[in-house]
């Protein structure tokens, strides 16, 4: 019974550790402790500015809109454009290839089994497991130049869409001030902006439901009825069930006034226009199933499920017994199968309740943020915020069962920001009904995230003692772990003629880093990378690719070395017995290997 308040303290030491959390509740206490600095009356100046600046907003959602691009392009010459690494970018990475190509799905090669990798399906088709929503972001960027900028607009939409809906349920100066931490928190810093699997699409589809949601109940207008529809087609798209689970307590409130047969021509006006915008995103959603899986109702996460086993994302999902023709995958699996194992209800999920809760405390609050939701009374009694409040509980419900990653709960962010600025404004009421305590607490939050800024900017939370890449901390900064093979691919792009590159790994639990990725046309690509399997199979591969230049990479041993192919030095890794054990102790829990780049 020992092991589970010790986990419990574990995982809430943990979150104040990581991200400069407990830099952050440092600035906090000094920021108490002079808080007589924050009643001075230039601060009085300054809000009654913003205040007059709230009331433009067609300008002010266009400053949202740039400011977390001007900040982050102004951080390139310390933190440059990320490189992905993580198995989950380049999948989504390979939607945007496969929908420049002007196709969903690419043909399957014949050569797939060199080509297996995690997120990834290889039968029927050759395509991405993932629903395409972020892809296309990624692919709009490419057409501008680079797939990053598709991340800096969708970060920037983001922000202006979450203060378009806060000014559909807040007075103007409070929704200028959610905009404004909007972009503190998330727009212009988080691994949302620095890297290709974050969640500014799903942050920006929900913001937009949330929004239209908040001017169709008062006015149906067909412009916000559209919107409403464009916005519940780009969550199925991105985040499906994260999604659902935010739609259907806004269709039953936006409904329910029209229950009355005598109010069914009004409610047609609203729901036939919802109807057809989201028949239509359906139809191509439908077109985008049926191109990799055959069936335009069934999902490729299931094609991945019945080839691979994964994903294992709800807590009733059994394992499957899959037969694996490389190392890698089934160390992925028996990941995956452990951290199944942390969610089975009710031990074990207590048990690693702070590690899942505290990424999405740490992300979407911090001790900042924390407090007006303590200090401010009553706010959750508020009718204006208490529907937002039930899609935000259901959506960390969901993400605490099926991941306590950040853009799993995406969808529901304008809700968080709207609880938050909600305790923002009954923090401030104890100012004019008590003391002055109320408007300088509310001023130490703002104040705190502001100066957090450019210590998240300029200070690597991933060097911290006891932390390494391949643990989650959302930072603000990018994983330097891509830019070992991104150095390598800048290597052979400079090189004459095409390359072929085996990837040889040595490693005994699963790591985050995984080099085997390839373009959506394989072999028109100037770098093919496949999987060293031996130098009796790689013979196939070299067969098919006479007219490439073969290479061997090590990413567990000498990350930054790039070999002749030799087949003396090939070798297939030793698939091991699957474990009976959820959790297998020994060698399925040795540490990564990690690797810091030279700056």
């Amino acid at each position: 019974m020992l092991d589970l308040p010790i986990f419990l303290v574990s995982g809430i030491l943990l979150s104040l550790y990581l991200d400069w959390t407990f830099v952050e509740l440092i600035v906090v206490f000094s920021l108490a402790a002079a808080q007589k600095q924050l009643l001075r009356p230039w601060l009085n100046r300054i809000e009654q500015s913003a205040v007059r600046l709230a009331n433009r907003r067609t300008l002010c959602i266009a400053f949202a809109f740039l400011a977390p691009i001007l900040i982050r392009v102004a951080l390139l010459p310390w933190d440059p454009v990320p490189q992905p690494w993580i198995p989950d970018e380049f999948s989504h990475l390979l939607i945007a290839d496969t929908l420049l190509q002007g196709r969903f799905a690419n043909p399957p090669h014949p050569l797939w089994m060199h080509f297996e990798t995690i997120h990834e399906i290889f039968q029927p088709v050759y395509a991405s497991v993932y629903f395409p929503g972020l892809g296309l972001a990624l692919a709009a960027g490419k057409l501008l130049g680079h797939y990053w900028i598709g991340v800096l607009l969708s970060s920037g939409a983001m922000c202006a869409a979450l203060l378009w809906m806060m000014y559909g349920f807040f007075p103007a100066r409070w929704a200028l001030l959610g905009g404004a931490l909007a972009v503190l928190k998330w727009g212009a810093l988080s691994y949302w902006v620095n890297s290709y699997w974050g969640g500014t699409v799903g942050a920006l589809a929900g913001a937009l439901v949330l929004g239209a949601y908040a001017r169709v109940r008062r006015r149906a207008a067909i412009s916000h009825v559209l919107v409403l529809g464009a916005g519940l087609v780009l969550l199925a798209c991105t985040r499906p069930l994260e999604g659902f689970i935010l739609a259907v307590p806004l269709a039953v409130a936006l409904l329910w006034p029209f229950r009355k047969l005598s109010r069914i021509g009004d409610l047609a006006r609203v729901a036939a226009p919802v109807a057809l915008v989201l028949a239509l995103g359906m139809i191509g959603l439908g077109a985008y199933f049926k191109a990799i899986t055959g069936n335009p109702l069934r999902m490729p996460y299931r094609i991945n499920q019945e080839l691979y086993g994964w994903p294992l994302t709800l807590p009733w999902d059994h394992p499957k017994q899959v037969t694996y023709r490389n190392n890698e995958m089934q160390l992925y699996y028996l990941w995956e199968r452990c951290v199944q194992y942390h969610k089975t209800w009710p031990t074990q999920a207590i048990k690693f309740a702070a590690f899942e809760i505290g990424p999405l405390w740490r992300f979407f609050l911090g001790p900042a943020l924390t407090i007006p939701l303590l200090l401010a009374g009553g706010w959750w009694k508020d009718a204006r915020i208490r529907l937002l409040l039930v899609c935000l509980a259901a959506s960390c419900a969901v993400g605490f069962i099926i991941a306590a990653y950040p853009h799993y709960v995406s969808p529901a962010t304008g809700c968080c920001l709207a609880v938050m600025i909600q305790a923002f404004r009954h923090l401030r009421v104890r100012e004019r009904k008590t003391t002055r305590s109320g408007l300088a607490w509310s001023r130490i939050a703002v104040v705190t995230c502001i100066l957090m800024l450019p210590i998240r900017a300029f200070v690597d939370s991933r060097y911290l003692p006891g932390t390494n890449p391949g643990q989650h901390t959302w930072s603000a900064l990018g994983a330097d772990q891509g830019e070992w093979r991104a150095n390598l691919v800048r290597r052979l792009d400079e090189m004459p003629g095409t390359h072929l590159v085996f990837v040889q790994y040595d490693r005994r639990g699963y790591e985050t880093t995984e080099w085997v990725y390839n373009d959506a046309d394989i072999d028109r690509a100037k770098i093919v990378w496949v999987l060293d399997m031996g130098p009796e199979k790689n013979q196939d591969v070299l067969r098919y690719y006479t007219d490439r230049k073969p290479w061997l990479v090590t990413p567990d041993d000498a990350p930054d070395a790039l070999w002749p192919y030799d087949p003396a030095r090939a070798r297939a890794s030793v698939i091991e017995p699957i474990p009976t054990e959820a959790c297998p102790p020994g060698d399925s829990h040795v540490p990564p290997k990690v690797f810091r780049p030279h700056k």
